[in-house]
């Protein structure tokens, strides 16, 4: 007699498949509604809250701003502790305020939403970006929802406004838009001018560069290598010529910052902490709170090891990955070069000693054009930072327990979103090993 494939197992397979869509729906919605209550949430507090979300930041960008406006030569005549990029989006709302004859009137409440305009303008055009790599089968939804997943991003990340980061940002999405377009050339110059801006940006020439070597494609290498380099060497020769050797001393700043307090090192020795009472303190250092404890100072030197590791893992992901794909459609996916990037900029929030708030920003327009499991990761990542800071930042600064909670959870997501990305690469590279090993026991059998 026939057995129907509907039995109760089916039954059951089927309703936890719906019962899982339904939970996941419920997940999504409530993370949807956290990140708009606690953008109300910082509304209501903003008098009181103020500074402590804008910060010393804007104070200092409008300080630089006016003696640039004064006449004085960056570097040269008063430290920067950024790239010489960075002086168009700090400098941009004096200049602005100087041609419209306020600039006697610019005090800090104005520059700031100077500022805000600014980044709002910053914002529209990696907007438009999206929707054109989306139209090119960039993105895992349709150019719609893939703008409002990014309004979605930086609803949870109003810190977005307050900061210049918008504009390194812009400058990726722009190199992914130039690789989209078959303009090597220019995607390497957005990296070098995104570099100029915001050192991070360096960090992804690698993967730009991966996919034509994998191919041979040796133009198209040299093109990423020279585009990336023009505003780089140019920029260094101006400083150089400008403003003499000690242009360069904004490398050696951020190079001697100790371990800021919401990265990923601070967070763990924050949890031991927590556990076992292991002595730490907050203090004030390079414009930032920093951490002192002594699990740190004695296992310091195994985070480079850490950091070291995860990038080779990229390294791995991504190379067994765009090979996959040349094997099997002769090209390289969108998809897997969006997560390998988003991949890389991932591993490079987690392998450095500073994680300020504003460094999740890279990351919403190349959340917005993954798939939706990612791009609700991502959310509840930036959600929880917006928690951090500034809602538990005091809490956090004087250890309580729920702030360290906080932000461990917010650096776990973040680690398990890298895994998430580089997981399936990882899992090929794993495979190809364990068929090639197959392989060479088999021939070796067969010699014998």
């Amino acid at each position: 007699m026939h057995q129907s494939s509907h039995g109760p197992a089916s039954e059951a397979v089927g309703l936890g498949r719906h019962l899982a869509r339904i939970v996941g729906k419920a997940v999504e919605i409530s993370l949807v509604l956290l990140a708009i209550v606690l953008l109300l949430a910082l509304g209501r507090q903003m008098l009181t809250l103020s500074y402590r979300v804008m910060g010393h930041d804007t104070d200092y960008y409008l300080a630089v701003g006016r003696q640039v406006a004064a006449g004085l030569v960056p570097y040269r005549d008063f430290s920067f502790e950024y790239p010489p990029l960075a002086l168009a989006p700090v400098v941009l709302p004096v200049a602005l305020a100087s041609a419209l004859g306020l600039a006697s009137r610019l005090d800090g409440t104005t520059y700031v939403v100077l500022l805000a305009l600014e980044n709002a303008v910053t914002v529209a055009i990696t907007a438009v970006c999206l929707v054109w790599l989306a139209r090119r089968g960039w993105s895992a939804r349709s150019p719609l929802a893939t703008v409002g997943a990014f309004v979605l991003l930086i609803v949870a990340t109003p810190i977005l406004f307050w900061r210049f980061d918008a504009l390194p940002t812009l400058l990726t999405v722009i190199a992914l838009c130039a690789l989209a377009a078959k303009r090597p050339t220019w995607a390497g110059f957005a990296l070098g001018a995104g570099a100029a801006t915001k050192l991070y940006p360096l960090a992804l020439l690698p993967i730009f560069v991966l996919r034509p070597v994998l191919t041979r494609s040796w133009r198209d290498v040299g093109a990423i290598l020279s585009g990336a380099l023009l505003p780089l060497v140019a920029g260094v020769a101006l400083l150089v010529g400008g403003s003499g050797a000690g242009s360069l001393g904004f490398l050696g700043y951020q190079s001697a910052r100790g371990v800021q307090l919401e990265s990923v090192p601070s967070s763990i020795a924050l949890v031991v902490h927590s556990i076992s009472g292991m002595p730490v303190a907050a203090f004030q250092g390079f414009g930032a709170w920093q951490l002192e404890s002594q699990l740190l100072d004695q296992l310091g030197w195994l985070w480079p090891i850490v950091s070291l590791a995860m990038i080779v893992l990229v390294g791995i992901a991504a190379t067994a990955s765009y090979r996959a794909d040349l094997s099997l459609v002769g090209r390289v996916e969108q998809g897997t070069q969006v997560a390998m990037v988003t991949a890389t900029i991932v591993v490079t929030l987690l392998a450095y000693r500073v994680l300020s708030p504003q460094y999740v920003v890279w990351l919403l327009p190349f959340a917005a054009l993954l798939p939706r499991g990612k791009l609700m990761l991502t959310l509840a990542i930036s959600t929880l930072t917006l928690y951090i800071f500034p809602f538990a930042y005091e809490g956090l600064v004087h250890l309580s327990i729920g702030s360290i909670a906080a932000l461990a959870l917010r650096n776990g997501l973040l680690l398990a979103l890298f895994v998430w990305l580089v997981g399936p690469g990882l899992m090929l590279a794993l495979r190809g090993v364990v068929g090639r090993g197959r392989s060479r026991r088999t021939s070796a059998l067969a010699s014998t």
